[in-house]
């Protein structure tokens, strides 16, 4: 570690001292000509994570932003390379696709259904593909509580992916990319305007890839393959000024081998002697309306959407050459949702407000089937075991919403949200379980359950002077009630949990300074989580229960510097501790209480650097360091800090570039995913180094 790091800190002094040599011949330009001032600053991007559309300096939460290009100049292609770049955010992964994403320590127990907070377009989309990014105007990665704007699930923080729309001019562009592991991606995008009223625009990528893992008992080095392909299409209609109206059609398919865990010995590997690879498959089509009317002074917004998606996994359970266990899931989810909004966004007097309502329906299918091979016996069970459920899980959620900016004086600003949820769940299951030659009694359980919260949130906004602003900011939030409804024993389904809550305290500072070249953000904060839907053992059985507390407190930084036009420098870093303050009922038997809190970094580090020269030469360098976490409650499998750094060199003309890239230099082993069997810990393992070349063609 030690070699490597005096190495990265060494290529770090020559890269920016290259940087000021390279970008010299722009900058003896730029002091001659005063009027090239706006190329040497910052370009400020409009959010709409608020649910209105404002400056991300003004709004009072903590919050990256990545633009498109942003994005595609860092190789970032999906939310886990994100969440590398964002502190006190990360993530766990469950095979190829499925990204569970863990806010300030929120979200790092799985448990249960998924929690879903990635919204596409201003709607949440139920599905394990969801972490691709392509053909994105920006993405918006919040840290904190949302239940006051976005209600359930969102008591930690979201993803607030903004596709590109149709230009005003007509554009577009393909791009290749070749890499080890035999990976293959390509993109083409087109669109423009049709006539004055009428504009398209049509995306789409494909990904394949023989994956990085070997099977050593297979003698195979594809079982975990992956093959993607994503596809949207947008119209959108301007009958009148103060009227838009924007039809898209977002699908995705996968089918990918599923041979990723491994028994964890010694850290991660990329080596599996898994006598069953698996797979896991996905499907989605999602539809998504958004009309804005301007209705005399004020903005009305609606926001349709609708999803049809499935998943499909089967999965090696044990991670062994032996035939113990598997696991056969499938999953259905149509989802309906709409919202309504009217706000007065002039920033004329001393009152702004926004006002909505929010109605979702949808059926998920859930079938879960765990077999016992002929090997059950090692583990106690007799070959050809099985444990069944079949379910449906309907909820339906309504919500009235509300915020209120009161300008007390030019300087202080007060902000005061409301919503007010009502989400109800029916559940219809039937479990199975038998042997070769024997068939149990088929259980049955139905039951309906419904809650209504109130999540209010206030907060604090000061400029100090002018781009520069404090604030402080107090939320709650909530993650909806459930029921076990993919687990084939009785005892645990039976048994619904009412939801969890948070409070979360924050207070922060953004500016814009150095004449626009210089943003800076920073954030401390301390979330109290209470009534956490945790395992517990009852009567010697497994159940899920409100049965924790736990807290997080911390800070996040991140800022942006032009130094010349052409060159970027950026950073970002967290602090973060998060443990639980009560867990007593833990299925072992043990308290737990005081332990850290797993699959949560304790800090992050991010630096990098981005060099564009006016005679179409491009670098671009990123390093993230992240710091020591837990890989399970009880704290027994740990995972030292390691660093991740990636790399791109190219050349840029008006109409094509080309690229060599890099992530993973250091070809760091890391783990993503880990799960205690009881007697040994199996696990899944990172991206190692991966070298590839790109080619972009553009008009």
């Amino acid at each position: 570690m030690a070699s490597f790091w005096r190495k990265t800190l060494g290529c770090c002094a020559l890269f920016c001292l290259g940087g000021m040599v390279f970008i010299q011949p722009a900058t003896a330009q730029d002091k001659k000509d005063t009027q090239d001032k706006k190329t040497h600053q910052l370009n400020e991007v409009t959010v709409s994570a608020g649910k209105t559309k404002e400056l991300g300096r003004d709004l009072p939460f903590s919050m990256m932003v990545f633009t498109g290009s942003e994005l595609e100049d860092r190789g970032v292609r999906q939310l886990d390379q994100l969440t590398d770049l964002v502190p006190n955010v990360s993530y766990q992964k469950f095979d190829t696709h499925k990204t569970e994403l863990n806010y300030r320590g929120i979200g790092a127990m799985t448990s249960m259904t998924v929690n879903w907070n990635t919204i596409l377009d201003g709607v949440l989309v139920p599905y394990a593909g969801m972490e691709s990014l392509f053909d994105m105007e920006q993405v918006e990665v919040v840290r904190g509580g949302m239940g006051s704007l976005y209600g359930r699930n969102n008591h930690a923080g979201l993803v607030n992916m903004v596709s590109r729309d149709p230009g005003e001019v007509l554009n577009g562009e393909v791009g290749l990319s070749y890499g080890d592991f035999n990976t293959f991606i390509g993109n083409a995008a087109l669109g423009g305007p049709i006539n004055e009223k009428w504009g398209f625009r049509l995306a789409g990528r494909f990904n394949t890839s023989d994956g990085w893992i070997e099977n050593t008992y297979l003698g195979k080095d594809d079982s975990n393959n992956s093959s993607q392909y994503s596809g949207r299409a947008k119209l959108a209609f301007r009958p009148s000024q103060g009227a838009r109206a924007v039809l898209s059609l977002n699908a995705d398919t996968y089918d990918d081998g599923n041979d990723g865990f491994t028994t964890v010995i010694d850290g991660a590997s990329q080596k599996t002697d898994n006598d069953l690879p698996g797979h896991h498959k996905g499907n989605m089509l999602a539809p998504i309306l958004r009309i804005e009317k301007e209705v005399g002074d004020l903005a009305l917004t609606s926001i349709t959407g609708y999803s049809s998606t499935d998943y499909d996994l089967l999965l090696d359970q044990d991670a062994t050459s032996r035939d113990i266990m598997f696991l056969h899931y499938q999953e259905k989810y149509q989802t309906f949702s709409q919202e309504l909004r009217l706000a007065d966004e002039r920033g004329q007097g001393r009152f702004d407000w926004m006002t909505g309502m929010f109605l979702m329906h949808e059926t998920a299918d859930f079938e879960t089937h765990m077999g016992m091979g002929r090997d059950g016996w090692l583990m106690g069970a007799y070959p050809g075991m099985y444990q069944k459920a079949d379910s449906q899980m309907t909820t339906i959620n309504a919500a009235v919403f509300g915020r209120l900016d009161w300008r007390v004086t030019s300087a202080f600003k007060v902000t005061g949200g409301l919503r007010l949820d009502y989400d109800q769940r029916e559940v219809d299951w039937t479990g199975i379980s038998g042997m070769p030659g024997m068939r149990m009694p088929d259980q049955k359980f139905e039951d309906s359950q419904d809650w209504l919260e109130v999540l209010p949130r206030l907060s604090l906004n000061y400029t100090l002077v002018e781009n520069q602003n404090i604030y402080a900011t107090v939320s709650r939030g909530y993650k909806a009630g459930d029921f076990a409804a993919i687990n084939p024993d009785y005892a645990v389904v039976q048994k619904p949990v009412d939801p969890e809550y948070t409070m979360t305290y924050e207070a922060g500072y953004k500016a814009l300074l150095a004449d626009g070249r210089l943003s800076l953000n920073t954030a401390l904060f301390y979330v109290d989580w209470r009534d956490m839907q945790l395992s517990a053992v009852i009567n010697g059985k497994e159940i899920r229960q409100n049965a924790g507390a736990a807290h997080s407190y911390g800070f996040e930084a991140d800022m942006s510097w032009r130094v010349l036009s052409g060159w970027d420098i950026y950073g970002a870093a967290g602090w973060l501790s998060a443990e639980f303050d009560e867990y007593g009922c833990h299925p072992t038997g043990n308290d737990l209480s005081g332990k850290k809190i797993p699959n949560t970094p304790e800090y992050k580090l991010v630096v990098g650097s981005r060099l564009r020269h006016e005679t179409g030469l491009f670098a671009q360098a990123d390093l993230s360091l992240i710091g020591k976490q837990y890989l399970d409650e009880q704290n027994l499998l740990e995972q030292d800090a390691y660093p991740l750094m990636n790399a791109r060199v190219g050349y840029e003309s008006s109409n094509w570039a080309v690229y060599l890239f890099g992530r993973n230099l250091a070809d760091e082993d890391y783990l993503v995913r880990a799960c205690n069997m009881g007697s040994y810990f199996f696990g899944r393992s990172g991206e190692p180094r991966m070298i590839g070349v790109e080619f972009k063609g553009y008009f």
